[in-house]
C-alpha cells in the first residue's frame, strides 16, 4: 500500500502563503501605543484626547500648587507633566507618517520654517496608504467615538475665531470708554480719537 503525499502548487501567488504584509489584514491602533500606524481622522482625535488629559492634568498641578503655595512644587509638576506630553505626541505623529509609508524623522521638518507647515498640511490632509505597508497593516475604520473626537478641535477653532471677531473690538471699546471715563474723574479732557478728531478748518485770507 502506497501514500500519496500532496505536492504544493508552484503557481499559487506569495500572498496564499500567509505573508502577514499582503492581502486586507488590519488592526486595532492603542492609544499609547508608540508604534503602528493611525489615519487622519484618528490622528486628530488622538491629539483632542491628549490635550483633554494634560488640561486636566494641568488643572489639578495648579490647584495643588495654589492651595499649598508653592510655585516651586507647580513648575515641578508641569515639567513631569510636559515630559510624557511630548513623548506620546511624538509618537502620535510617527505612527501617522508611518501610515503615509513614511519615516518618523520627518517629524524632524518641525524645526525647519516653512517646512513644518507643509509637514503639517501632509499628516492633517493626506490619505494613507491603503492596505499594507512597510510599517504594518493598515488600522481599522474609524469608529463613531473618534469621529466624534476628532470633529472637537475644528469646531473649537471656528467657535474661537467667532468669539474673537467678537470680543476683540468689545473689549477695545471697553478699553476707550474706562479711559476716557478716567480721565473725566481726575479732572482731564479725554483726547479724541483720530477718526473722530474734527477736520481742520481752513484759513481764510482777510
Amino acid at each position: 500500500m502506497t501514500s500519496t503525499v500532496p505536492q504544493a502548487n508552484v503557481y499559487a501567488s506569495s500572498s496564499a502563503a500567509g505573508n502577514p504584509m499582503q492581502g486586507d489584514e488590519t488592526y486595532q491602533p492603542q492609544f499609547l501605543s508608540l508604534s503602528g500606524r493611525i489615519g487622519r481622522v484618528r490622528y486628530l482625535a488622538y491629539c483632542c484626547a491628549l490635550t483633554l488629559i494634560w488640561a486636566v492634568a494641568f488643572g489639578i498641578v495648579a490647584v495643588i500648587g495654589a492651595v499649598l503655595k508653592s510655585p516651586v512644587l507647580m513648575g515641578i509638576g508641569m515639567v513631569v507633566l510636559y515630559i510624557p506630553l511630548i513623548v506620546v505626541q511624538l509618537g502620535f505623529g510617527r505612527r501617522r507618517l508611518n501610515d503615509l509609508d513614511q519615516s518618523g524623522w520627518w517629524l524632524l521638518l518641525n524645526f525647519v520654517p516653512l517646512a513644518n507647515l507643509g509637514l503639517a498640511i501632509y499628516m492633517l490632509f493626506f490619505p494613507g496608504t491603503k492596505g499594507s505597508n512597510r510599517f504594518g497593516p493598515e488600522p481599522v475604520a474609524n469608529t463613531a467615538g473618534v469621529i466624534v473626537l476628532a470633529c472637537i478641535i475644528p469646531v473649537f477653532v471656528f467657535l474661537g475665531g467667532i468669539l474673537a471677531a467678537i470680543a476683540i473690538p468689545q473689549y477695545a471699546e471697553y478699553q476707550k470708554r474706562a479711559k476716557a471715563k478716567a480721565a473725566q474723574q481726575q479732572g482731564v479732557p479725554a483726547l479724541p480719537d483720530a477718526a473722530e478728531a474734527p477736520a481742520p478748518v481752513p484759513a481764510t485770507n482777510p
